[in-house]
């Protein structure tokens, strides 16, 4: 290999390091907002139910939890009485999404929302908010949609 290809070689792979870094930080952040997390432990207790019963839920699309640098964490906020069920709507219509796919879709501000959070939007929705959410939510991470 040449100079010029073992450069570029590690050029590529210092700007993957560096990306992977800035994607973690993003991450924690958002993962901070709303209540910051629970962990696996807290997360069963809160709900009362055993760790293989919280695998469950997360099979089952009813709870989602997002792991950087190998801990996994479950956003608090989709535990909050006032919206855990229209949450737990949209989980299931986000099935096929990754985790962060998922976090995103909560946490991004919306302009169609006057500038809000889909999740703040769940806490007191209009009926025609619910349904621009959940349309959202069908069409979600496809071409040319938020």
């Amino acid at each position: 290999m040449s100079m010029n290809k073992k450069d570029d070689a590690l050029r590529g792979e210092a700007l993957k390091k560096e990306l992977k870094r800035k994607g973690r930080i993003m991450l924690s952040k958002m993962l901070s907002s709303d209540g910051g997390t629970l962990s696996p432990n807290d997360t069963a207790l809160k709900l009362n139910v055993s760790i293989e019963s919280l695998s469950k839920l997360k099979a089952d699309n009813r709870i989602f939890s997002v792991t950087v640098d190998d801990e996994v964490y479950y956003p608090a906020w989709q535990f909050n009485e006032s919206t855990q069920e229209r949450v737990q709507t949209i989980l299931k219509i986000l099935a096929p999404h990754s985790d962060v796919a998922k976090l995103r879709f909560f946490l991004i501000h919306d302009s169609d929302l006057d500038g809000r959070t889909r999740l703040k939007a769940l806490e007191d929705p209009t009926k025609d908010e619910l349904h621009y959410i959940h349309s959202e939510a069908k069409v979600y991470n496809t071409h040319g949609c938020k």
